[in-house]
């Protein structure tokens, strides 16, 4: 099966539901299933984090924009995650995506980055790996950022707290614990989240 059908029928089958952010004044596309973070811990005010049983997240963020053009921009970031996980990774370059395709005003543009890393969790001396995907949005006429996250983790090591009580192989299953983890969607699965990113409000920039 060619490259581009596979991820096609990824992204039928992976189903995915309109949230609102930011108190509606943005909305996006996410994996059906996860769940507002807010109502389990305190988030920042400019961040919207959601997530899974799974470990799998998603976290968008509201930034001063850079003075830096797109993949630069985004590369500092994708380094600033990778710093503050202390993990290893390979980043992946990935095209801007079109303009047209995109829900910002004129001018908008969004890069993506796209990553493997061994990260350990609450300071723990177990890393999992984890897939990691970066889009940087620009919203120029605001002088914003908008940054959209996404974590997905491949495999669980069984020292770590996310592999749960139980758990007995490399692979990260995990009896009673959290699901086995899935193998990384396609980037074509999160452009389409990107894409169906919308802001509603303007006034939400300062």
């Amino acid at each position: 099966m060619e490259q581009r059908e596979m991820e096609q029928r990824e992204m039928e089958q992976q189903k995915l539901e309109r949230r609102a952010l930011y108190g509606g004044a943005m909305s996006m596309d996410l994996p059906a299933g996860m769940v507002d973070v807010s109502r389990f811990r305190e988030v920042p005010d400019n961040q919207e984090v959601f997530a899974d049983d799974g470990d799998r997240s998603v976290i968008v963020e509201i930034l001063e924009s850079v003075d830096v053009q797109g993949h630069d921009a985004l590369r500092w970031h994708f380094a600033q995650v990778a710093e503050l996980n202390e993990a290893r990774q390979e980043q992946k370059q990935q095209p801007p995506l079109c303009a047209e395709d995109l829900r910002l005003d004129a001018g908008g543009e969004a890069c993506v980055l796209a990553a493997e890393q061994r990260v350990a969790k609450f300071n723990e001396r177990a890393a999992n790996r984890v897939w990691l995907a970066m889009a940087l949005l620009r919203v120029p006429d605001h002088a914003a950022d908008v940054l959209v996250t996404m974590n997905w983790p491949l495999a669980l090591d069984p020292a770590s707290s996310s592999a749960g009580p139980g758990s007995g192989s490399g692979s990260g299953s995990a009896a009673g614990g959290a699901p086995q983890p899935e193998a990384a969607p396609s980037l074509a699965l999160f452009k389409q989240m990107v894409r169906s990113l919308a802001i509603n409000d303007y006034g939400l920039f300062p």
